[in-house]
């Protein structure tokens, strides 16, 4: 055990110590178990329909399933100050010297200021499992093979995994026990754990809060649950609490063949029950569902692809002080209710309520004594990976929220995503152009040169290079598109204009397009792919000679030919 004794001499003392020997690129604890860490990027599941949320959550369950031993699920809230972002756009301010820059950057912070009410708290999405080896090495191996299974599943739907090594999880729980330090000194990668653990955390004497750098902690875990609830996503009330908030769901297996005798017996003294209480209507009725859920639990766990697990949900708040503490609290309990769910408060547990949110898979009192059983399916219907919140400390504006009404801020140049690469897909005339156009001036105080490809025509961008797309350029994108339709031209100006024989033409050239670029085709594939296009070049150039002119009767027999060849040629394709 690792730890350092609180400085503090307020109300109570208290050793605050992480339960780990080590932090490698594993995280190693004690008895030989050994844990990684990843962080997954959630999906939006305000915008999927419910067959796409049964899809994803078919996802989840076949990911948990290939886990054996505990896994840890961790949603780590952040609470995103406007202020934040003020501060780091003034600290970016003295490192420029362009006045231009300096101009659309002031204007950047007053249109965020002016916003400061919209500000919302960013999830994380963290999940640790564990095994026990002989050495770090074997450990290593098995908890690899574990991870690329687990990452296969979750990113056939966009849930894409990442494992956290050594400098990262060191970084993040640095940056979890130290919230203010953290943000005037940023992690060192020589640090050990010791340099990680926080100076002056306390616990109250009341036994309810733990302080930690000028902020009040107080946890919850939830010990009752509802007989039904929504198919999907049926605790984001509680996830989406607004503020700072923390939540770990452990998952403990359980033995399925015990815990599927003991329902068995169950139903059977259920049954009695039911038939003893033939006379009142409501008790009957209320053993009659007991047994059923009973029953379709037995039936559940039959199902090699299920498991059953003790699961421990513990949520940690935290604000600058009590009266805000008391007022996220009583939030958050009502969230709680509202989804038909009953928690209490933990109270005289040292620090481990807020060692239990670190995504390290701590194993305690808590985790064991605060469960309710729950399967695979019910887990994986929670949809924990979720999110549509993007606020960084830091970035570019972006825009609104429509479902939550908060801001979008983000800095797509940021190391921790792969690429800067953004897409806009949207309606015509929804306003694609002017996001392009605002997003180019507001990365114009942010980067050193900027290009606009202007392939219609539509953007004045005076700040940078632009390059425009025009009929009347010799620069065109598309080896497809069609500029005119002249054909045939002279020094007199008898322009000949045949859009029919113009596009022969083209296709024509195509083919040799084509050609050039799959190699890979034979000569016979070649030689069809010539006569299919060749078929279809006549047949288009007759539709086209149809729609401006009458076909004399002489060629309606090779028309209806054409016709013919081209339905062939399309069951072909």
């Amino acid at each position: 055990m690792l730890g350092i004794k609180s400085n503090n001499t307020g109300k109570s003392k208290g050793n605050f110590c992480l339960p780990i020997e080590s932090i490698k690129d594993l995280v190693i604890a004690k008895d030989g178990v050994y844990r990684i860490v990843l962080k997954i990027s959630p999906v939006n599941g305000e915008l999927l329909s419910d067959d796409s949320l049964e899809i994803v959550s078919d996802s989840i369950q076949r990911a948990l399933s290939l886990l054996d031993g505990r896994i840890g699920i961790y949603i780590q809230s952040e609470g995103v100050n406007i202020e934040n972002n003020i501060t780091n756009i003034e600290k970016y301010k003295l490192e420029l010297n362009s006045e231009i820059k300096l101009i659309l950057l002031e204007e950047q912070k007053k249109h965020i200021q002016s916003m400061a009410t919209r500000s919302r708290n960013v999830l994380n999405f963290y999940t640790v499992f564990e095994t026990k080896a002989e050495n770090y090495s074997s450990a290593q191996e098995l908890l690899y093979d574990a991870y690329q299974a687990f990452k296969g599943e979750l990113e056939a739907q966009d849930m894409y995994v990442d494992q956290l090594f050594e400098k990262d999880i060191k970084a993040l729980l640095y940056e979890r026990m130290n919230p203010e330090s953290s943000q005037v000194e940023p992690f060192n990668c020589q640090w050990e754990i010791e340099n990680i653990l926080p100076e002056n955390a306390r616990i109250f004497k009341d036994g309810r809060n733990i302080e930690i750098e000028n902020r009040i902690y107080r946890f919850y875990s939830i010990v009752k649950y509802p007989a039904t609830v929504e198919s999907y996503r049926w605790l984001r009330r509680v996830f989406n609490t607004k503020g700072d908030i923390n939540i770990a769901i452990i998952l403990t297996p359980k033995n399925k063949a015990t815990i599927a005798k003991e329902l068995s017996k169950a139903v059977n003294e259920i049954g009695a029950k039911a038939l003893d209480a033939r006379k009142d209507e409501s008790l009957r009725q209320k053993y009659q569902a007991e047994k059923e859920s009973a029953v379709k639990m037995i039936a559940e766990l039959g199902n090699d692809n299920i498991s059953l697990y003790d699961t421990n949900i513990t949520i940690s708040i935290s604000t600058p002080d009590l009266k805000e503490l008391n007022a996220l609290s009583n939030l958050l309990r009502s969230k709680i209710s509202s989804v038909y769910c009953q928690a209490t408060e933990l109270k005289y547990k040292g620090f481990d309520p807020f060692i239990t949110t670190l995504p390290i898979l701590a194993e305690n009192k808590i985790t064991s004594n605060y469960v309710w059983n729950l399967t695979t399916r019910d887990v994986a219907s929670l949809i924990p990976y979720d999110s549509s919140e993007l606020m960084e400390p830091k970035g570019i504006f972006i825009g609104e929220n429509v479902i939550s009404g908060g801001l979008v801020i983000i800095d797509t140049y940021n190391k921790i995503y792969n690429n800067p690469h953004e897409c806009i897909i949207a309606d015509s005339g929804s306003g694609k152009s002017f996001r392009i156009k605002t997003d180019a001036i507001r990365h114009i105080p942010y980067r050193d040169y900027i290009i606009m490809f202007d392939l219609e025509g539509e953007f004045y961008y005076p700040w940078g290079k632009r390059y425009k797309f025009s009929p009347t350029l010799g620069i065109i994108s598309n080896p497809f598109h069609i500029r005119n339709t002249i054909v045939d031209s002279d020094e007199f100006g008898d322009d000949s204009t045949d859009i029919g024989t113009y596009l022969s033409t083209k296709i024509m050239e195509a083919m040799m397009f084509l050609n050039g670029y799959l190699q890979a085709l034979n000569l016979l594939m070649r030689h069809c792919l010539k006569k299919i296009l060749g078929i279809a070049t006549a047949h288009v150039v007759l539709i086209l000679t149809v729609k401006y002119c009458l076909i004399p009767s002489r060629h309606l027999a090779l028309f209806q030919i054409l016709s013919k060849a081209r339905l062939k040629i399309i069951k072909l394709l």
